[in-house]
């Protein structure tokens, strides 16, 4: 995105813009050079879940950025390459000092105050075979559910780190609500109603 300067992020972003890319290309081709056999589904199928996927994390890469304001943008930019700024390899997250930033299967950044509730996921492939885990997180910015700390396989590093998300956003989180249950989504939900209605008051008044 090119509202940030940081090398981490735009090597970050390049790389999910060509993963669609690359995608896009194979499904067309698959589409002209394959006709409807075998050889065309078992092609075809894999690039265009793909293209769905890349243009996911591109779209949401995009969408994301624009949802702060220049003074955050900046702060983040100067933050990653903070001396305090803490590194999870397995996870691909970065703690700073006011910002958590996830540059993993998704991209997500947001100040911690900025994040209204937080609660480990995981989905089983009929309900039994695990595929993936993540912490979501409600951004308060947008009412939007994102995922922090993708992960296939959950070892013992990755929920080490995961924890080490949790806590720091526990710590420094304006009343964030941790955990899946009632409580969470209520809150989501009243926060929601007022975001809507606020913007609806904000359109009325110009």
């Amino acid at each position: 995105m090119k509202r940030f300067h940081n090398e981490k992020i735009l090597k970050f972003g390049k790389k999910k813009k060509i993963s669609a890319l690359c995608a896009l290309v194979l499904t067309i081709l698959s589409i002209v050079l394959f006709n409807v056999s075998e050889g065309f589904v078992l092609v075809l199928f894999p690039a265009f879940i793909w293209l769905i996927v890349a243009g996911i994390q591109m779209l949401t890469y995009g969408m994301l950025a624009k949802q702060l304001s220049d003074e955050e943008v900046a702060a983040i930019d100067a933050e990653l390459d903070a001396a305090g700024t803490v590194y999870l390899p397995k996870t691909k997250v970065y703690l700073t000092e006011h910002f958590i930033v996830s540059m993993g299967a998704f991209f997500f950044a947001s100040s911690y105050t900025d994040i209204l509730w937080m609660y480990p996921y995981k989905y089983t492939l009929w309900f039994v075979i695990p595929v993936y885990s993540s912490l979501k997180v409600y951004f308060k910015k947008n009412c939007g559910v994102y995922d922090v700390a993708h992960a296939f396989v959950n070892t013992a590093k990755i929920k080490e780190e995961k924890e080490q998300i949790w806590n720091m956003v526990a710590a420094k989180g304006d009343n964030v609500v941790l955990g899946y249950g009632r409580e969470g989504m209520e809150a989501a939900q009243a926060y929601r109603k007022s975001f809507k209605e606020a913007k609806k008051a904000a359109k009325q008044g110009r």
